[in-house]
């Protein structure tokens, strides 16, 4: 098991004296140290000696330190004498690897009325380094535009919607105004400190049906002759909702006597209902007010 290499002084102290010995060493230690210089080229922290040829047994070994086995030996009138020395070489960890994702990216839905505090996701990394450059270390946050209106656990990599007064409308979330926000999800190891790594997030809205429909008018007027089966030009009323996802639908509510008129719920489409035409008997007859309301069908 040992061999000679070339002379190195050791120091031994021993009554006061020092002497210098020829010194064989183990050949994992040949290999993987070097007297001078005073480098390692196959040992990491990570995996200490990574299940060398010599000692197969020590791939599942979880020490940080490696013990080296040195034999000094001198030949005296009295025959050879040995001595055996342990040296320990502890191994420091360095923050030689990033935090790694278990995806490429990330996406997740949420309604754009949450209130603050709504999950959102949870997304966690890894670090193969120890300790605090490891994945105890690691910090969260969220970069992108829109950012700010959620909150990142940097801890536990949780994101929830952010605190907002008026849930579903600007300046908070809202659907209408944006609907799908890309934003970076970055680990840092050593508290925030060292190495970096992104991985993209993709937060949907779904449409909720939090607008009220308007008219494109306070009011409608239109004149018709006596008689007449048509409104000539075509009579429409119109609404808008700022709710891409709802339908709107119109119904006469009050007004309509006789059923004089009626109207297409699904366009606002005015028709004289009556096949005989409209017909005057008084002067109080030949104004009609009508009041026509529109709803929303919400079709999520």
């Amino acid at each position: 098991m040992f061999y000679k290499t070339s002379s190195l002084n050791v120091d031994i102290k021993k009554e006061q004296s020092t002497r210098a010995f020829e010194i064989a060493q183990m050949r994992i230690a040949s290999e993987c140290f070097r007297w001078y210089p005073t480098k390692t080229r196959c040992w990491k922290y990570e995996g200490p000696n990574q299940g060398h040829k010599w000692f197969p047994g020590l791939r599942k070994s979880k020490s940080k330190k490696i013990r080296i086995i040195c034999n000094c030996q001198r030949n005296t009138h009295r025959g050879k004498l040995s001595s055996t020395a342990t040296i320990t070489v502890k191994i420091t960890d360095i923050n030689d690897h990033s935090p790694t994702f278990n995806q490429h990216e990330y996406a997740s839905i949420i309604p754009e009325t949450g209130s603050p505090g709504t999950l959102v996701t949870t997304i966690t990394a890894n670090d193969r380094d120890s300790g605090h450059f490891g994945t105890d270390g690691i910090i969260y946050h969220l970069e992108g535009p829109g950012a700010e209106k959620f909150s990142v656990n940097n801890r536990t990599g949780t994101v929830t919607v952010a605190e907002c007064t008026s849930p579903g409308e600007k300046p908070c979330l809202d659907f209408e105004t944006k609907p799908v926000y890309d934003l970076q999800f970055v680990a840092t190891d050593d508290n925030g400190k060292g190495r970096s790594t992104s991985v993209p997030l993709r937060i949907s809205l779904t449409d909720s049906n939090d607008n009220a429909p308007i008219f494109t008018k306070p009011f409608y007027q239109v004149f018709i002759n006596e008689g007449a089966v048509t409104f000539e030009p075509e009579f429409v009323v119109e609404a808008t909702d700022a709710d891409r996802s709802s339908t709107i639908t119109y119904s006469i509510i009050s007004g309509n006597r006789n059923e004089l008129f009626s109207i297409d719920p699904n366009n606002g489409r005015m028709k004289i209902h009556n096949k005989k035409g409209l017909e005057v008997a008084t002067e109080s007859d030949s104004v009609i007010p009508l009041t026509v309301m529109v709803s929303t069908i919400h079709l999520n």
